[in-house]
């Protein structure tokens, strides 16, 4: 049944929620007794609760208000056990409460998993610059990264492309190797390193994926 203007008004100005909720309760319980509400009119009536069938239904709809003195007497009536907390709904806080609480554990979760990932990028990041720079400060000794060439370089320096230069160069690849195009070592407008052999510059490091393509380090 759709609401009249006067209804909606009685709504806003019944306090609402209390109201609905109180509603709600008496409703219930009258139900469970088998009761209706022309009972529950007569039965208040003669307990100095003057409530007509009419002013019942729209209470027991939210739509108005209730009286002190109104709910101690349906309480006595209904055998019901409300206090502050079921008239200003607060059950239903809580419960907003708790899905709050429950979404800013899950952003908080999302936001250490995030935290992990770039610790661990930061961690990757660190140890390929320290193969590359102990592989060529220790020309003697053998080096080993567990991927392709490319992976390293996007590893230790990822979209810095300076740094990747300045460290190419250290190694000895040749200037005409470092430039921005298909024919150099990185791949226009991208952030993957070109396929590259350092084999040449660094024959103490092996990449171990290289082998599937044919190439090392």
């Amino acid at each position: 049944m759709n609401e009249s203007q006067d209804d909606l008004l009685d709504r806003r100005n019944s306090g609402s929620e209390p109201a609905e909720n109180f509603g709600k309760r008496v409703r219930v319980a009258r139900e469970s007794l088998g009761k209706g509400q022309a009972w529950l009119s007569e039965r208040l009536q003669t307990l100095g609760v003057p409530l007509s069938k009419t002013a019942l239904s729209r209470l027991e709809g939210g739509y108005r208000a209730v009286k002190l003195s109104e709910a101690v007497v349906l309480c006595e009536v209904l055998d019901l056990d409300l206090n502050l907390r079921d008239l200003r709904g607060e059950q239903d806080e809580l419960s907003a409460l708790v899905d709050a609480a429950e979404e800013r554990v899950a952003e908080a979760s999302d936001a250490a998993r995030a935290a992990d990932l770039e610790l661990d990028r930061a961690e990757q990041k660190r140890d390929a610059r320290t193969l590359l720079r102990d592989a060529v400060q220790r020309p003697t000794e053998s080096f080993e990264w567990q991927g392709t060439t490319q992976d390293l370089l996007s590893t230790a320096f990822g979209r810095d492309h300076g740094a990747a230069r300045v460290a190419l160069r250290a190694v000895g690849v040749p200037e005409e190797m470092l430039v921005d195009d298909r024919a150099g070592a990185f791949k226009r407008r991208g952030h993957f390193y070109k396929r590259l052999s350092l084999a040449e510059w660094l024959p103490n490091l092996t990449c171990v994926e290289d082998d599937e393509y044919g190439q090392h380090c």
